[in-house]
């Protein structure tokens, strides 16, 4: 190594030492603070503290379902007659008043049952009334034969007073008597022929009365080609049109949801005349016109079965659409039925609720959401369901006070909503409680530290 490269050898080396010194240094610094921060201890996260103060407020509680609007009142309307549509009044979506003209039939089968009806009528009365003459006539002949034998009666007891000694007094009386027996004869003959007059004018008018009641029939049937509509409604099917044939069968009513009843159960109606449809065309089933009641709207939703025991008939509701954006609907429960349904093993019952009100913009078939109220409580004390906490079966409330110190104070809770619980005994009103979930604080070194309350979820029933 030459002179002048040993002094640099030497400065590189004095160099690398500090390094190294100036590394260990950092490391024990680093150990240091290290051990410092782990000694002491840790606490969990937790949220800044939230309270709220206990207040009366009127808390509504609710059941909601969902489902579909459906009309309560429909009628299918069917002709009574069998005949073939000679002309259509009416369009799908139209609205009818009840009386309104549906369509016509043409039937050849009534008409010319109608022509034969009246023909038998008018021939039935006019036997009647030849009849009603012959009977006049044999009263009238019965008439002068009694007549004629009360004057031949008269004769023979004149001349019956007559002295025996009077000229031709035997003669004469003979005569006479002969004329009386004639007379009387004449009399029964009179009185065979008005009997006879009687049964021909009871037989006429028995047969009248028949040929009339064959003629109302005839005529109804008539009537009957004229189809009308039974209710108010909407045209909602309309399955015919000019030159359908339709035949005679059953119209129907039905009512969706039934009539009201309590909790648990409903039953449904509807009644039935003649009436029925044979062809059939888009819209509809069979010949079958459909009248809607668009004013007795309601909707139809499931409610599960852990709710339905809450619920019952004439409870108020507010039902909302899905596609009535901004617009509630005031109602009431009309009816439960009485069976469940079952899908993927959940149970659910078919609750109906009837608007109190329906505007135009309302169709049936729209999704509804229901909120049903079943208990309405005024002046609840109550609290944020934040607040009411559980352990096992008891509830409770963190209460803060000035310097924010917690202290439990078990309670006694009523009904809750969604937002509030009520509290029927443990504090008072304006007292401070808790609203924030509580959290277990611990050390790193095993020290026990402050324990937290238990957490829980909102109180309830």
């Amino acid at each position: 190594m030459s002179a002048e490269a040993a002094p640099q050898t030497a400065a590189r080396k004095k160099r690398s030492r500090w390094a190294i010194i100036a590394v260990g240094v950092l490391v024990v610094i680093i150990a240091v603070i290290a051990f410092v921060v782990l000694a002491q201890p840790k606490k969990a996260a937790t949220s800044t503290a939230s309270t709220a103060a206990a207040s009366t407020r009127t808390i509504d509680v609710t059941v909601s379902g969902s489902g579909t609007s459906v009309a309560a009142d429909s009628v299918t309307v069917n002709p009574q007659i069998d005949g073939t549509v000679k002309t259509l009044s009416v369009s799908v979506g139209d609205t009818v008043t009840a009386g309104d003209t549906l369509y016509t039939i043409s039937s050849d089968t009534v008409k010319s049952s109608y022509l034969q009806a009246k023909g038998s009528l008018l021939s039935s009365k006019q036997s009647v009334s030849s009849a009603r003459s012959q009977l006049e006539v044999a009263e009238s002949k019965l008439y002068s034969a009694k007549t004629t034998k009360i004057q031949a009666q008269k004769k023979v007891d004149t001349l019956a007073s007559l002295p025996t000694t009077s000229t031709g007094y035997s003669y004469n009386l003979k005569i006479a008597k002969r004329e009386l027996h004639a007379a009387s004869e004449g009399v029964d003959s009179a009185e065979i022929d008005v009997h006879t007059a009687e049964l021909g004018l009871s037989t006429a008018l028995a047969n009248k009365q028949t040929s009339q009641s064959s003629y109302d029939t005839a005529n109804k049937k008539t009537g009957e080609t004229v189809v009308t509509a039974p209710i108010d409604g909407v045209i909602t099917a309309l399955p015919i049109s000019v030159g359908s044939a339709v035949s005679a069968g059953t119209s129907s009513s039905s009512s969706s949801g039934g009539s009201s009843s309590s909790s648990g159960g409903s039953t449904s109606s509807g009644s039935s005349t003649t009436g029925s449809s044979s062809s059939s065309t888009s819209g509809g089933s069979g010949s079958s016109i459909t009248i809607t009641d668009m004013g007795s709207m309601q909707v139809e939703i499931t409610v599960s079965e852990v709710d339905i025991p809450k619920v019952s008939v004439g409870q108020k509701a507010v039902v909302t659409f899905d596609a009535i954006a901004g617009k509630q609907f005031g109602g009431s429960v009309k009816s439960i039925l009485p069976n469940a349904t079952t899908s993927s093993g959940v149970v659910n019952y078919t609750v109906y609720v009837k608007l109190e009100s329906v505007d135009q913009t309302l169709r049936t078939g729209m999704t509804a959401t229901v909120d049903i109220a079943t208990q309405h409580v005024t002046d609840a004390l109550a609290v944020p369901n934040s607040a009411v906490r559980t352990e096992g079966s008891t509830k409770y409330v963190l209460v803060v006070d000035g310097s924010g110190a917690t202290q439990r104070k078990d309670v006694n809770v009523g009904v809750s909503d969604d937002t509030y619980t009520q509290i029927l005994g443990g504090i008072t009103k304006g007292t401070i409680v808790s609203t924030e979930a509580v959290t277990a604080t611990t050390t790193s070194r095993g020290l026990g530290g402050p324990g937290g309350g238990v957490g829980g979820g909102p109180g309830g029933n």
